[in-house]
């Protein structure tokens, strides 16, 4: 469980980072009202513009809180510390579909075991 929140974290903050400077270095206009270019239709026309906007930039700053939140949680778990930050940053994980969903669901289920629960007590 612990590898996997620290792969999980740098996955997570990496593609945030790699998405922030393709923007920051592209000619696209993603976030502004200049509008990208999609192959079907005028962006102006597009009804879903307002919802992808809002959805990349919460999925971008998400990454940047998340991933350091979900590395401290897979350091945690390999020291055997801190069962209540790990327990709340499982249910966190939830929100970041795919990897963080798959994870929080396998740490939550780890996370009640009973053998779990007495080698955080240590």
């Amino acid at each position: 469980m612990a590898v996997l929140y620290i792969f999980v974290a740098a996955i997570t903050f990496v593609f945030s980072l790699l998405t922030v400077l393709a923007l920051l270095t592209s000619d696209s206009e993603v976030l502004s009202d200049g509008g990208a270019r999609l192959p079907f239709t005028q962006m102006e026309s597009f009804p879903f513009r307002g919802v992808i906007s809002w959805y990349l930039a919460i999925q971008i700053g998400g990454g940047f809180i998340y991933g350091p939140l979900a590395f401290l949680a897979g350091w945690f778990s390999l020291k055997g510390k801190a069962r209540g930050y790990v327990l709340t940053v499982s249910w966190i994980s939830l929100l970041n579909f795919p990897l963080g969903t798959t994870v929080g669901i396998l740490a939550l289920v780890g996370l009640g075991r009973p053998s779990v629960k007495q080698a955080f007590r240590r």
